[in-house]
């Protein structure tokens, strides 16, 4: 016989919190997640975020060097646990997300769609990190220590599925580079590296996300700018999260961008959050650069109105090369069936 039912391919769930110092659970997520992201654009510009196989007591940053025992205290079945700022202030990447009185902007995933974990480098410059259960189309991966190699060799590198061959965008504090080592290319399991020291130094621990390429509620594209201050880039849904990725020249790529849909209208940030390439700061009212906006069919980017740009928009420049997006949607059930 058969039985058969719907699994969850991706649970995904936005929120806002406010930060304490105190620490404290944050709810109403509903599920247990594989990977969470947590920001404050108001206070300090670093996302941060954990997955299961550094659980408990272990944060990494986006844009700077350590994996630190602050931060989230661990993921739960409502969501996650933040860890107090200590007295007299924020000594470490707590203060990424809880202290207070600051906003924060927080990400939870779950489900087959996505993928975490960790691996240990040897040093290869061609080998296959595996076991993802997918071929992804978005991967990031964080070195976990800082000595004895220069600081931005410890700062994380992206992917996006329409990205070339051996190209991958690092992430450092202000532009960064395209790498033809890091993250090579994706494969029917998981992703290819190089002996790039961001994603493969000998003996070093190493964490990643991943996301799948073929979902209901995902979607990966690249467009190039036109310099418009309202520009709507369709995705076939409407995101509850987009990243985009700007290649700025054959080597040198700009800061990826997010936004959530719990974020007021106008308002994106800089994965890594280093100071001027924020997309946004908190209370900007200029509200036409940037991913301005969600539709019911994808999103907006933009940049100055009456022209003339900024340390902001970055997302539309005719004068780049290319622009690479990963959008988001909702979570949607996926199909299965059980023969015995």
């Amino acid at each position: 016989g058969a039985d058969g039912g719907l699994m969850m391919a991706l649970q995904v769930k936005t929120l806002s919190y406010v930060g304490t110092d105190i620490e404290h659970d944050i709810t109403g997520v509903g599920f247990t997640p594989s990977l969470a992201w947590t920001h404050s654009p108001e206070n300090y510009d670093n996302l941060v975020w954990t997955h299961p196989g550094i659980q408990p007591n272990q944060t990494l940053y986006v844009g700077q060097a350590d994996i630190e025992p602050y931060g989230f205290v661990n993921l739960n079945s409502g969501g996650f646990r933040v860890s107090d700022v200590p007295a007299p202030g924020p000594t470490a990447v707590e203060f990424y997300v809880n202290d207070s009185p600051y906003t924060y902007f927080a990400a939870c995933f779950a489900g087959s769609d996505v993928a975490t974990g960790t691996y240990v480098g040897d040093g290869a410059a061609d080998r296959d990190i595996v076991g993802l259960g997918f071929k992804p189309g978005a991967v990031f991966v964080k070195r976990h220590v800082s000595a004895p190699i220069p600081n931005n060799n410890v700062i994380g590198v992206i992917r996006l599925k329409d990205m070339p061959v051996d190209e991958s965008h690092g992430i450092n504090d202000g532009a960064g580079s395209i790498l033809s080592t890091a993250i090579r290319d994706f494969v029917a399991d998981g992703f290819k590296i190089g002996d790039h020291q961001r994603v493969n130094r000998a003996g070093d621990t190493y964490s990643y996300w991943a996301f799948t390429e073929t979902s209901d509620s995902i979607r990966y594209g690249e467009y190039t700018g036109n310099d418009t201050a309202d520009r709507e880039i369709v995705a076939g849904m409407q995101p509850v999260i987009v990243i985009v990725a700007p290649k700025r020249t054959a080597t040198v790529c700009d800061q990826p961008g997010y936004r959530y849909d719990v974020m007021p209208e106008g308002l994106s940030e800089s994965i890594d959050g280093s100071g001027i390439y924020s997309l946004y700061y908190w209370g900007d009212t200029n509200a036409n650069y940037g991913i301005r906006a969600f539709t019911s069919q994808g999103f907006k980017v933009g940049i100055p109105a009456g022209g003339g740009f900024t340390a902001g928009d970055l997302f539309n420049r005719s004068s780049y090369v290319e622009y690479y997006w990963v959008a988001i949607g909702n979570g949607a059930r996926r199909a299965y069936s059980i023969v015995y």
